[in-house]
């Protein structure tokens, strides 16, 4: 990697900080401004879209080798 390559990955580096330090600033002034709650979605949350990003990118995938994936059951699978 150049140099100028190195030098212009840090300023946008820069950048992407300073926006999620403002985004976070944000939002930390509307929640006590506004007396915003957060509540945590929990882990079920973050696994569903977890694992629909995986099938997402398998479905893809295997329609790219002219595949089509189905599912087998609710909790079924192979084992």
């Amino acid at each position: 990697m150049a140099h100028g390559e190195a030098f212009h990955l840090v300023a946008h580096m820069a950048k992407a900080v300073t926006a999620t330090a403002r985004e976070l600033a944000e939002l930390f002034d509307n929640t006590l401004r506004y007396g915003m709650t957060y509540e945590d979605p929990g882990a079920l949350y973050y696994e569903d879209r977890y694992r629909e990003r995986v099938l997402k990118g398998l479905r893809r995938r295997a329609k790219a080798s002219g595949y089509e994936l189905t599912e087998v059951g609710a909790a079924g699978g192979v084992s």
